[in-house]
Order: structure tokens, then sequence, then C-alpha cells
């Protein structure tokens, strides 16, 4: 379905991935994974033709429909949720409004008829008068809920518009169906059905970037490994691709260790005996097949862990937190709550449930940032609050560097150590002086996570800290939270990170609130 010839990829001097062949099968589902900046969106828009590569070529079969998102939604703001879904496929949506604006005609004879038939037959061909159905369907699966089908698109927040984006691209029935992080912006039942869509429904050639390591599980039939400036790949699943790389990695460190030793030897013989002229001649052929010994290529790993530590100057009370009958009230219809909840020092609570059904609002009167309308809120003694934002590009000034703004927010550090805990988050120093304005999303969140651990807090309250975050820095900031003596709050859709992390977990759906 798709063939690459010794594709190369460069920035600059910077060479993302080099002499890259593969023929990628629509028999297959294929996972794309890496670091961050490793280069997978980058290898996305090669396969969409939305960049050319360096070196090499990709052949595309010519009558492929190819499946890409493209970041263009405001250009269908003015159409409702169904219609922007309809018109992926443009054929059909061209028919349709061709037949309405048939009808709207104020004149009406037989050529108006004769036109009208033929343009129902197409419509027909193009499997229109199933068309709001299946689109209303997607929707449905997405999370999207039914009353808001006929509202105008730009009614919605960026996070729904990019459900309703997600759904035109599966509508369009794509052959070749090209997908990076769809989870981003999907709550976990809506995540379940993506998976199921695209392991049961589809059956094109399937390619997704994702850090969802349950979803990658779920979905992957091959996984295309995006390191050491290759692209390899590993036929089977994820959990299967770990153990093989890992095993790799197990093989070549042994066999480079079996190396060393044996030129350790080689060495110590020489430094031994270069000297005796009984041994002199031995010693220079010992000089020589050093020389000539190859050593395993270890290589140099994209990936890296950032080292994360949350710790508290003291200790909260036993009981930091405790709510009573608390709610808030949008209009007659939208309750959120009641909810009645004690914390413990030392919980680690989930807070789950799908997008819009109040977590971020009980969360924020929990924490005191929204005043409920009815019930209350205890703080208990000696809590200190530190806090990561689902969005927080406000939190950051646009004229301000990373050092800058560390500094602006913890002054009291000495720059030392602003800088070794910025090298701790991944930052180079060379990167420690670039604009926030030029930072990416995981480098933004690493960041705000590098402010709170100088906070020293004994509550961490936290939204959606891994939306941006790559699996390494998923599983540096799980660990971390395990460690953590204190209490944590937090939303997530990452159901990998729920359970690494989650003592207790409570479900919210507005007035049904539950601890599972």
């Amino acid at each position: 379905m798709l063939q690459l010839d010794q594709i190369s990829l460069h920035f600059g001097d910077r060479i993302l991935f080099d002499d890259v062949s593969l023929n990628l099968s629509n028999k297959y589902r294929y996972i794309i994974v890496g670091a961050n900046g490793s280069g997978k969106s980058s290898f996305l828009t090669l396969l969409a033709g939305e960049r050319t590569p360096t070196l090499g070529e990709i052949q595309r079969p010519k009558s492929a429909i190819m499946g890409w998102m493209r970041q263009d939604h405001h250009k269908y703001d003015h159409l409702s949720l169904v219609e922007v879904v309809i018109k992926g496929r443009e054929p059909l949506w061209e028919a349709m409004q061709a037949k309405k604006a048939l009808l709207d005609s104020p004149e009406w004879g037989d050529a108006e008829t004769m036109r009208l038939s033929k343009i129902e037959e197409r419509i027909a061909r193009l499997d229109g008068y199933r068309a709001e159905a299946d689109a209303e369907s997607l929707l449905i699966g997405l999370g999207i809920e039914v009353q808001k089908f006929k509202d105008p698109l730009k009614q919605l927040s960026g996070g729904w518009k990019m459900r309703v984006l997600l759904a035109q691209l599966l509508f369009t029935h794509p052959d070749i169906l090209l997908l990076d992080e769809p989870t981003n912006y999907l709550d976990i039942k809506s995540i379940a059905w993506l998976e199921s869509y695209l392991t049961q429904s589809f059956r094109g050639l399937l390619l997704v970037v994702s850090h969802d390591e349950r979803f990658l599980q779920n979905v992957g039939t091959c996984v295309l490994d995006v390191d050491y400036g290759q692209i390899q790949n590993y036929p089977g699943t994820y959990k299967q691709f770990l153990q093989k790389k890992h095993e790799i990695a197990e093989q070549k460190a042994k066999e480079y260790a079996q190396v060393e030793t044996k030129a350790k030897h080689i060495r110590r013989f020489i430094e031994r005996f270069k000297n005796k002229p009984s041994k002199a001649r031995q010693a220079m052929s010992r000089e020589k097949m050093l020389e000539k010994m190859k050593w395993p290529e270890l290589g140099r790993s994209s990936r890296k862990h950032p080292s994360f530590s949350f710790k508290s100057e003291r200790p909260s009370g036993q009981i930091p937190l405790k709510a009573t009958n608390l709610c808030k009230i949008y209009d007659p219809d939208i309750l959120i709550g009641p909810l009645t909840l004690e914390v413990i020092r030392g919980d680690r609570i989930a807070f789950i449930g799908a997008n819009g059904g109040g977590k971020t609002t009980l969360v924020h009167m929990l924490i005191q940032q929204l005043t409920p309308d009815d019930g209350t809120v205890k703080i208990g003694h000696n809590v200190k609050m530190a806090i990561f934002y689902q969005e927080h590009k406000h939190l950051f000034q646009q004229n301000e560097t990373v050092l800058q703004w560390l500094e602006d927010q913890i002054p009291a550090l000495a720059e030392e150590k602003r800088r070794q805990i910025l090298g701790a988050m991944l930052f180079r120093p060379e990167d420690i002086n670039k604009k926030i304005t030029m930072l990416s999303g995981g480098e933004m969140a690493r960041l705000l996570l590098a402010k709170i651990m100088l906070i020293k807090a004994n509550v961490l309250v936290l939204d959606e800290p891994t939306n941006h975050l790559d699996i390494e820095s998923k599983e540096a900031l799980a660990n971390s939270l395990r460690n953590f003596a204190g209490t944590i709050l937090f939303v997530s859709h990452d159901r990998d990170f729920i359970d690494r992390v989650a003592t207790r977990k409570i479900s919210i759906h507005r007035d049904e609130i539950t601890e599972i």
C-alpha cells in the first residue's frame, strides 16, 4: 500500500532518520513510537505528502484515499456538526448541496425534474441516504451529545472541535488513515470506542502516533520504532515490541561487555610485556589485534527519562481535605455533585469520567478556586498545595526565556540550582534560553512540573498532567508520584497512568458520583 525507498529526513545538520526502507501493508495496523522530537509526527507528514523527504522516495497508490487530519476547523465554523462530518466526503457533500439548491429554486420544470433525478442517483451511489445516520453514529461514539448535532461548529471549544474533525476523517472511509495523537482530546469511554472502531470496522492501512500505552497495546499489530536515527519495524503487539527491544538491548550490552573484557586482557598483556624483548613481538601482535577488534554499536537512543522528585517541606494534617455535599448548578438541567469526600493524608485520588462531566469543576471547588452553590470544603492543618492546570499557557509570559520564567516563579532559588532542575527536566543548556512561546506542549508540561517540584507542597493537584508527555516522561512521573509521601488529587484519561498512580478512583458524571 505504501512503499518507502531509502528515505531520509534532515533539518539542517540534524538527522531525524536516515536510509529508511519499508513496505507498509493494509494487513497490519502500525503504531509509531519514539521520544518527543524523534520525528514521529514528521514521518506522518511525509506519508501524507505534506512534506518531501530529504532523500529517497515514497510510492503511494494513485487511487488511494488518504485520511489525514488538518488543523483547519475554522473554515467549517458556520456548519452544523453533522454537516462538518458529511463534508468529509466532498463528492457526496457537493451532490447534497446541489440537491438543496435545486429544491430551493423558485422555478421548476421538466429540466429541473430530470436534473433532480440524476442528482438523487448520484447521492444513492455515494451511499448518501444513510450519511446523516452514519455521521451521527460517529459523533455519538466520540462522546458528543445528540442535542449538539445541529449546533454550528464554532460553538464548541478546541478539544471538542478536534473530535468532530476526527469523526469527519473516519467518515471519509480512507484507504490510508494517519492519526497523530488521536486520544489527546478523548475521555476513557471515547478512547475505548475508537479502539473498537479501528480494530473491528476500519479495513485500510492504519498508521497512528500515540503516547497512550493501553491504546497502543489494544490497536497495534506492528510497531514502527523511531530511534537511533532509524525506523525499525517490529511485528506484534506493543508489549511484544517492548520485550523484544529489551532483549536486543541486553544482548548488545552483553556483547559489548564481552569485547570490553577481552580488550582489557589484551591491554594488560601489552602493558606487561611490551618492554620485554622475549615478548615484544607478541605484544605488537596484540596491539594490531586490538586495533582490528570490532566493537558492537550500542548507538545513542533518543529516549530519555526526566528525573522527577516530589518532596514536601512538612507533612499535612491527617485529613488535608474534607468536602460535604459539594455541588455546582449551571442551569436547571446541569447539576454537578453533590460530593461528600474525606481525603486521608497519603491518598492518591483519580477523578475519572467523560469530558464535560464535571471533574475539573469539582476539583476546583475542592481546592477553593471555585465557589460551590451548596456544600462546604474544609482545608486541613498545615496544607500546602501545588497545582498543575490542564490549560496552563496563561501562566507563561511570551517575552520570557525558560530560565527567566523559573527565576520569576522561585526567586529565592540559586541560578545553579535552577539550571540543575531544568537539566533534570531534559532541557539542554541551549534550551534554557529559548523563549517560552517556542516550547512544545511536552516541554511546557515539564517546566510546570519543575516548578511544582520546587514548591515542596504536601498536596499535589494535577489536571491532565500527561496530555503532552511522551511515554518515558509519563513513566518517570508515575514512578515519582508513587513515591511521594503527600496527597495527590488528579484528573486523567490515561488508563495506564491511573492504574499506576491511584490508590482511590472516583467516577464523576454530573450528579452521578461513585467511588470505584
